[in-house]
């Protein structure tokens, strides 16, 4: 339990953050209401606005207006506040905090096209669902990529940059969509083990959605000719069976270390592989990165 000078940081917080003022939470903690607001301060739960009240009922105002026309995210650093703070403010005054401040066409998997095949197949491999929340989390590097995805389904919000692991995020809120990811490519919560193959998924979309989870969690490898990706044995044998029909080539095993992995390898099968992926992209279905490597070792004419 976090305790400073013997009062408990998160549940003073708490109290506060259920919108219990200073002087109820000195009540019930037993203290009084000025190292209560101390407390808040020091936790910067409050500004210190040279601990004038009246200072603080400004910047809840400015809060208050901002939040009419802004978002969160751009309150915080027009404000230079921390973003749990105006959380817990506009909270406190009452608001109700919309979960879906962006907007996205919810219908962009509702049906079987190239793009949403691919999409659905790099967040089987490399996204997430958390209750109604859809995310994409990659190496800052293919930064273009995921805002290629954000133009396609006409995302309104921004691509979220941390600095400190070099990773950017795009995620929003959207009962429809992650509707449809269930009912049509088998794309659930926590699916990193239990993830099954998209069964309803037209056969002339099937390269698309393979391609897509290949950028998403899986390589072309630049010195050897190996070709590999990762996931469920269901999943895994699914791709297998695909990529061996319309590609002609053989049936690798699928292993198992600290997880399900399988790779086809040789030359002439990689190259195979490679036409059969790539002739129908585009730069909005496919990684860059991943194709310039395929186009360089195998795509080029010699």
């Amino acid at each position: 339990m976090n305790r400073i000078n013997g009062l408990d940081k998160e549940k003073i917080i708490h109290l506060y953050n259920e919108g219990l003022s200073e002087r109820e939470v000195a009540k019930k903690i037993g203290v009084s209401r000025t190292t209560i607001r101390n407390r808040l301060i020091q936790y910067g739960v409050i500004g210190r606005a040279n601990g004038n009240i009246k200072d603080e009922r400004i910047l809840d105002e400015k809060i208050l207006n901002l939040f009419k026309v802004k978002n969160i995210d751009e309150i915080s650093n027009i404000l230079n506040i921390p973003k749990w703070i105006i959380s817990s403010k506009l909270k406190r005054l009452g608001i109700k905090i919309r979960n879906i401040r962006f907007t996205v066409d919810e219908k962009f998997f509702s049906s079987f096209a190239p793009e949403s095949c691919y999409w659905a197949g790099f967040i089987a491999a490399d996204g997430w669902i958390f209750k109604d929340i859809v995310g994409i989390e990659i190496h800052q590097k293919d930064s273009l990529h995921l805002k290629n995805f954000s133009q396609l389904i006409e995302f309104t919000g921004n691509i979220n940059f941390r600095k400190n692991r070099k990773m950017c995020c795009l995620k929003f809120v959207s009962v429809n969509t992650k509707e449809f990811l269930r009912e049509n490519f088998n794309i659930v919560e926590k699916k990193s083990l239990i993830l099954l193959p998209p069964e309803k998924i037209p056969k002339e979309m099937i390269v698309h959605f393979i391609r897509g989870y290949i950028d998403g969690d899986g390589y072309f490898a630049k010195n050897f000719n190996i070709m590999g990706c990762r996931g469920t044995y269901e999943i895994l044998s699914w791709i297998r069976d695909n990529v061996s029909k319309f590609c002609q080539v053989g049936n690798p095993k699928i292993l198992k270390d600290h997880y399900y992995k399988m790779q086809f390898c040789g030359r002439r099968q990689c190259e195979k592989i490679a036409k059969w992926l790539f002739k129908d992209s585009n730069s909005k279905t496919r990684l860059e990165r991943k194709f310039n490597i395929v186009n360089n070792k195998y795509l080029k004419e010699k």
